[in-house]
């Protein structure tokens, strides 16, 4: 996995583990959160964006998926991908890697919508903003996708014929 600017490292804090000794549920929201809000602030979409703009992103949907346990005091980064966007919304997922090692542990994956913070609704992306967008996406386009971003959820699910 490259490393770009998209990509936050953070120590695991011993207030997220849970009692089989590894991190919480509220934990990997926690780190996966703060790497989404940091993304944001990147592309202007910030505190300063919502108040210029009276737009933000709000999550619509999400997705963890867990592979290996985090214990506290583990060095992880969170590299945000951009996979999509239209005109009112992204969808974009993250990988948490363990930092000495880079083992994948646990991805997130996102849709987001942009809301006009006035009334509540979903609104157009201010044009003003998209060529910032569209630069990440460019620099996410050769990252490879794991199979599990864009499956969703079911157990021993049939398929429709």
């Amino acid at each position: 996995m490259k490393n770009t600017d998209l990509t936050k490292n953070f120590q695991v804090e011993s207030r997220w583990e849970d009692f089989n000794g590894h991190m919480n549920v509220t934990g990997y929201l926690h780190y996966f959160n703060a790497a989404v809000v940091l993304f944001f602030e990147k592309v202007g979409f910030g505190r300063t964006g919502i108040e210029e703009d009276r737009g933000s992103f709000f999550a619509a949907q999400q997705q963890l998926s867990y592979f290996k346990e985090v214990h506290p005091g583990a060095h992880i980064t969170i590299t945000l991908n951009l996979l999509e966007m239209d005109r009112k919304g992204l969808h974009f997922w993250l990988a948490m890697r363990e930092a000495e090692s880079d083992t994948l542990v646990a991805t997130m994956e996102s849709i987001a919508i942009y809301v006009d913070m006035d009334n509540r609704r979903s609104k157009t992306i201010p044009a003003h903003k998209n060529p910032a967008l569209e630069q990440i996406l460019k620099t996410c386009a050769d990252t490879p996708i794991p199979a599990h971003i864009g499956a969703g959820l079911g157990l021993n699910r049939k398929k429709a014929s």
